[in-house]
This record gives structure tokens, C-alpha cells and sequence, in this order.
């Protein structure tokens, strides 16, 4: 992202690219842990954004207002939700404070529909790229 800050306060242009046939398949993480490395390593790319010099003064004048107001929501926005995921658990570990509800709870229904809701979400997925339910299986069981 900071690269197409830095490209579009420039004065280049964007364009669609939709070739028939894909160009990035097998480039996304194959568990979770690499997933929080990339997303964690893209928010801290994010979080760049609105720092930087040129994105407010420079950037702002060469860019349509559109595409700065995007960089700001991005750039401001995204770092929340990741700062909260390295926060949240370590202060429930140092004050006792359980993470997930216990069976008993009545929160309980609500973290369980998630995860199922995922869970079904990614079976479907598999499903519209014509794969078998076997195949969805495999997949859960390896991420």
C-alpha cells in the first residue's frame, strides 16, 4: 500500500487488469499463523500511510479526493482491529480474565455459531470452485 501511496502522489494511474486466466493462485498463507504474520505485517504497511509526509500535504494535492480519503480510512482504520488482537489477550493473561466463555456461559451460543458460520462460509467456498466435500475435509483439518 505504500508503494501505490507513493506511485498514485506521483501522478500514475491505476487501471483494472482482469486476465482470463489467473495469476496468483497458491500465494495465500496455508495456516493461521502465517496469516496473522501477513495481516499483522500489512497493517503495519497500513498504519505507514497516514504517517508519512507526502500522503496529507503532498499527496493530497497530485491525488483525486477520493483516492485520499481512501488512503486515510485504510491507513487509520485497519491498524485497530490488529492492535486489539496483540492487546486484549495479553491483558486478559496478566489480570485472569478468561478470553473465551465457558459452556455455561450464554456467550457461549454466540462464539459457537461463529466458528460453525465459518466454518460452513469455507465449505461453500470450496463447493462454488467445484471441489468435492471430501476436498473441504482436508482442507480444515490442514489450516
Amino acid at each position: 500500500m505504500v508503494t501505490s501511496l507513493v506511485l498514485h502522489s506521483r501522478g500514475w494511474r491505476s487501471a483494472y487488469v482482469d486476465p482470463a486466466r489467473p495469476c496468483f493462485l497458491g500465494v495465500c498463507p496455508t495456516n493461521l499463523n502465517d496469516m496473522l504474520v501477513q495481516q499483522t505485517r500489512w497493517a503495519l504497511g497500513n498504519a505507514n500511510c497516514p504517517i508519512k509526509v507526502f500522503s496529507l500535504i503532498y499527496g493530497g494535492l497530485r491525488m483525486s479526493i477520493l483516492q485520499s480519503m481512501f488512503y486515510a480510512q485504510v491507513g487509520s482504520l485497519y491498524i485497530v482491529p490488529v492492535c486489539g488482537l496483540a492487546i486484549i489477550p495479553q491483558i486478559c493473561l496478566l489480570y485472569g480474565i478468561p478470553l473465551y466463555p465457558k459452556v455455561s456461559d450464554p456467550f457461549f451460543v454466540l462464539f459457537a455459531f461463529i466458528f460453525i458460520s465459518s466454518q460452513c462460509k469455507h465449505v461453500q467456498e470450496v463447493f462454488s470452485y467445484g471441489d468435492s466435500f471430501r476436498h473441504a475435509i482436508i482442507e480444515l483439518r490442514v489450516g
